[in-house]
């Protein structure tokens, strides 16, 4: 089902960009933002995107201006790049607000506000009756940091670019050549950056989608080109138009994206209890450690980089909650021995528990669908709780971002604990 949506949108946004005005890529990352999560959906836009223009390419690559290859394009590469990173790290960014709407939960994202906000400027600077901006020359390595940038943050570059390469003297036929081929060089830059967000085997599930996404999209450019002459029909610019405008509105509200949760969890509440296996196979038991605060965080998996850098950083700040009569516990589905490998290569300190079967994970709702280009698996959510010496959840911090989260877990102990 998820290959029958993502093809038939990836034809029917190629075929509309023939005569509504907008790009492919203007056009296909909305779309398929509300089938997928937003990263997923810009990753797999992007690389739609690329493989159309490599057909484009060969086509009119001799007609490639040098001189504005250099002062447009070199910095357009680079900052993609820094666009795509700063994607990544957005998406890391915890909601920053959460509601309830019909029973279903909904989550406002810093990376959903920012990527909407762009989808609904470059709308407007699609539309025919927007004031068009166009840049002299030597703007040219300004215009490329600013059209990179927003390639790899969002997709978004197509604007940009025709507005600073207009003025540029080129030819017809160069002005093409060299906007494909700068998009191109802007489309391997971002792939290569969100490539190294996503896990390989993620990537090879998406691999087959992107496939079929890509000749999906060529069949509709093909289809509207021989049915219909290229112009550009107001009424349907409008349709499209508006249509964009709901999703952007859509993702800044997060309701394309309710979040799942099969307990919700709430601060005041006894925690659940558990007893799990540590590193030595010896059981612990939340019920054992009353008297104490727990620090209980969820993580995916052993020796991969973030849960190293989370387990490092909890190991270095271990004094600290000790001091704070605070016992650091680790929760994942690897196995005890997994768990004792992690530990000596990375001479941890902290005690963490194994949950294969996932109980535990569940109990807490931190076991949860994810999804990747139309690939749904069950994962582990980075999820820390802080449980007081009664037994009851004192703290939550959903979707962690490892950067510094144990020195706020210690922060906010110590606050809690001075007002008690």
């Amino acid at each position: 089902m998820n290959y029958l949506i993502v093809c038939a949108t990836a034809f029917i946004a190629a075929a509309f960009t023939l005569f509504s005005g907008f790009g492919l890529g203007t056009l296909l990352m909305p779309v398929f933002a509300l089938f997928f999560p937003l990263p997923s959906a810009i990753a797999l836009a992007a690389g739609v995107h690329f493989l159309n223009n490599l057909l484009k390419l060969g086509l009119f690559v001799k007609h490639t201006d040098r001189t504005v290859l250099f002062n447009f394009g070199l910095p357009a590469l680079f900052a993609a790049g820094l666009g795509a990173q700063a994607l990544i790290k957005l998406a890391d960014v915890p909601a920053l607000y959460r509601y309830e709407l019909f029973s279903r939960a909904f989550e406002v994202t810093p990376v959903n506000l920012v990527v909407a906000f762009l989808i609904l400027i470059f709308v407007c600077l699609d539309l025919p009756g927007f004031p068009k901006f166009s840049f002299e020359k030597r703007w040219l390595p300004w215009g490329g940091l600013a059209s990179g940038f927003f390639g790899g943050l969002s997709g978004h570059q197509g604007a940009l670019r025709s507005a600073f390469l207009i003025r540029a003297g080129l030819t017809k036929e160069s002005f093409i050549a060299t906007g494909v081929v700068i998009a191109c060089m802007v489309d391997v830059s971002r792939l290569w950056v969100y490539s190294t967000s996503f896990k390989a085997e993620d990537w090879g599930a998406g691999l087959g989608m992107l496939l079929t996404a890509s000749l999906s999209a060529f069949a509709g450019t093909f289809l509207a080109s021989n049915l219909v002459k290229k112009v550009t029909l107001g009424f349907i610019q409008s349709v499209v138009a508006v249509m964009l405008v709901g999703i952007a509105l859509g993702l800044a509200t997060g309701m394309f994206h309710p979040t799942e949760r099969n307990v919700m969890l709430t601060v005041g509440n006894p925690a659940p209890e558990f007893t799990l296996q540590d590193q030595a196979e010896k059981l612990v038991s939340l019920q054992d450690l009353k008297g104490n605060w727990v620090v209980l965080y969820f993580y995916p998996k052993d020796n991969t980089p973030g849960c190293t850098i989370e387990a490092i950083n909890f190991t270095k700040d271990l004094p600290d909650f000790k001091k704070l009569d605070a016992v650091v516990l680790g929760v994942s589905p690897d196995s005890c021995k997994s768990h004792q490998k992690f530990i000596a290569s990375q001479k941890l300190k902290i005690n963490l528990l194994s949950d294969p079967e996932h109980t535990v994970l569940e109990k807490y709702g931190v076991w949860q669908k994810k999804k990747f280009m139309g690939r749904e698996y069950m994962g582990v959510v980075r999820t820390t709780v802080l449980i007081d010496p009664k037994g009851n959840i004192a703290h939550i911090w959903p979707n962690v971002k490892v950067e510094g989260h144990s020195e706020e877990v210690r922060r906010k102990l110590q606050e809690i604990g001075d007002r008690r």
